[in-house]
């Protein structure tokens, strides 16, 4: 089980993970609730590549249930499960 200091620090990486990804600036607002599609004007391709960066991050594939992530609470708890195992 993860302490909440480990939750956070995966909150905090698929957070800067998104960041990166679509180059915001760290002042641009983006929550767990963030639609990757919605809010940030990304595709199914930049999901993707999203996800397989924090697979790489966190060295472990995810797998999950929810077989079409939208928000950051999505990838969020796609690495928890991986991480739990």
């Amino acid at each position: 089980m993860l302490t909440d200091e480990e939750k956070r620090k995966t909150e905090l990486l698929i957070i800067e993970i998104v960041r990166e990804h679509f180059a915001l600036k760290s002042s641009d607002s983006i929550t767990m609730k963030t639609n990757i599609y919605d809010d940030l004007g990304g595709d199914s391709l930049d999901m993707s590549e999203i996800a397989m960066e924090a697979e790489d991050q966190f060295g472990r594939e995810f797998k999950s249930d929810d077989a079409d992530p939208r928000t950051i609470a999505d990838l969020y708890r796609m690495a928890l499960e991986s991480i739990a195992g």
